[in-house]
């Protein structure tokens, strides 16, 4: 997809100077996946574990491979290599199954917050973000999984349980899933309060339709919010006024400042779902949902990215120039 910001001579897609970090990062993070667990899959004992690794192994030589050919088109330059292989007949003992697992863990955590950094700086090259939505998508799913495995073999600490004064017939949530919940409809509350706002000072009749898209999407998002909180027994956030009328005269407020104020309300968002998915969760089912909300938020915000581009109210970082 080629960018509507340049119209360039050339024929070449171009890109800015946060989408070119952004792929040397993100490359600069897959050779040191790739070579972290080709070391570590000698020591592990358990077959399942080494299954796993492999896997992590195949999945960030796929990704790199993509990011590698963007780099090659847009002139790139990326960091040394991983060695192909790196075996060893040694055995340590002090390598476990548990600290290989938990490496994992951690390294595909910290992978998935710099996937959302990727994908909310990246605006300029719908190509480049939609690979990283890609690499973020399965990531979420592989990071979910691995989350179940050591669950189930014993390699995750729990973390404490929220506790009511009632005994509990359902499945427990922690402290963090507890806050987590509050945490997010109270964030929902906010952005209803100010789309609302936004929707009596709006004045293209395009933008007006998207905020009330946007407006019942949140209605429904706080209605499943609201549902799981009570279902808990989690002590619900004051919730924002019926209507809203404003003083303020809607000529100060231009619908590019008020598309931009809520585009990042969007990228922020992001962050904040992130959070949800990549801590240790206690409640499976809580975890769907908090997985469901953000992939939903990455979605969002590609349309939203491509709204702006289309009505011009997006801003332009700088652009990488090109070698002649």
């Amino acid at each position: 997809m080629i960018s509507i910001f340049k119209r360039n001579s050339s024929g070449r897609d171009v890109i800015d100077v946060s989408e070119g970090y952004n792929i040397w990062v993100i490359v600069s993070l897959r050779y040191y996946y790739i070579e972290t667990f080709q070391i570590m899959r000698n020591f592990v004992h358990d077959r399942d574990l080494a299954i796993v690794v492999n896997s992590l192994v195949d999945l960030f030589n796929e990704q790199k491979i993509v990011l590698e050919s963007q780099a090659a088109k847009h002139v790139v330059r990326l960091p040394a290599r991983p060695s192909v292989e790196a075996k060893t007949a040694s055995r340590m003992d002090v390598i476990t199954d548990y600290l290989v697992y938990n490496q994992a863990f951690q390294l595909t955590k910290y992978d998935l917050i710099m996937l959302g950094y990727s994908i909310r700086t990246s605006t300029t090259n719908d190509s480049i973000r939609e690979n990283f939505e890609a690499f973020a998508i399965k990531g979420i799913g592989f990071h979910n999984q691995l989350q179940k495995y050591g669950k189930l073999k014993g390699y995750q600490d729990p973390p404490p349980s929220f506790k009511t004064s009632k005994p509990v017939d359902r499945e427990e949530i922690s402290l963090g899933e507890a806050f987590q919940l509050w945490d997010f409809l109270s964030h929902r509350y906010d952005q209803m309060q100010l789309t609302t706002l936004f929707l009596s000072l709006s004045h293209d009749p395009d933008f007006v339709l998207v905020l009330e898209q946007g407006l019942k999407l949140l209605q429904k998002q706080i209605a499943l919010l609201e549902g799981l909180a009570a279902q808990q027994e989690i002590l619900l956030p004051k919730r924002p006024p019926l209507g809203m009328k404003t003083r303020i005269d809607p000529e100060n407020l231009t619908d590019k400042f008020l598309y931009r104020m809520i585009l990042q309300g969007i990228q922020a968002a992001i962050d904040m779902h992130m959070r949800p998915v990549i801590d240790a969760p206690k409640n499976d089912k809580l975890a769907e949902t908090f997985i469901n909300l953000l992939l939903e938020e990455i979605k969002i915000h590609n349309k939203f990215v491509l709204y702006g581009k289309a009505k011009g109210w997006l801003n332009q970082p700088p652009l990488m120039v090109m070698p002649t």
